[in-house]
């Protein structure tokens, strides 16, 4: 998760300078040779880290078009099924729509269909307000709260069939290693034959 929180909001730290130089952000196109950092981030960006915070976009370089909250209060994959599943590259960046020639279009499969198309529109419409800076993207979580592993995590995890336990958990005064094993009890992640 740190991993992850500190490639969407730090992009001036080296490494993560250095993981941008060797993999980009769009996730759909997998590298020849995936090193373990590209799997780990992989795997945390797109599908839980997505649904949680929102993205005050300015220059978009780490903010994806489709799946992130960024124009309007829900992603636009959601609001506007039709013309997402339409898109080339569903993990597109906001800064290769705005600053590509073709724009939107360039990312769209041809031969849409009517209710694509009328997608399109509303979705170009809502283009025209958009400007861009230098400025690096702010992400904050849904809740107003500025964008922390930690938060993030805590988020996720309230999410799980198991949250009832994690107050008990994570709240008591036992051991650290006992709220881990229980915490392991509890997702049922116990490295043994019959849990």
């Amino acid at each position: 998760m740190k991993i992850a929180f500190k490639i969407l909001q730090k992009p001036d730290l080296p490494w993560v300078n250095w993981v941008f130089q060797h993999h980009s952000l769009d996730f759909t196109f997998k590298p020849h040779n995936p090193s373990y950092v590209w799997k780990i981030v992989n795997h945390q960006i797109p599908p839980p880290l997505q649904k949680i915070p929102f993205v005050l976009t300015n220059n978009g370089t780490s903010t994806f078009f489709w799946l992130d909250t960024w124009l309007l209060s829900t992603p636009l994959a959601k609001t506007y099924p039709h013309i997402s599943t339409h898109s080339t590259s569903p993990s597109v960046l906001v800064s290769h729509v705005m600053h590509d020639g073709d724009g939107l279009l360039a990312n769209l499969r041809n031969r849409l269909t009517l209710v694509a198309y009328v997608e399109l529109m509303s979705v170009l419409s809502l283009l025209q307000d958009v400007t861009t800076s230098d400025t690096p993207d702010d992400r904050f979580l849904t809740h107003g709260s500025s964008f922390t592993s930690r938060c993030a995590y805590s988020l996720v995890s309230s999410n799980h069939r198991f949250d009832l336990n994690t107050g008990y958990i994570w709240g008591s005064k036992a051991p650290i290693k006992v709220k881990i094993f229980g915490w392991l009890l509890c997702r049922d992640r116990l490295s043994t034959m019959v849990n």
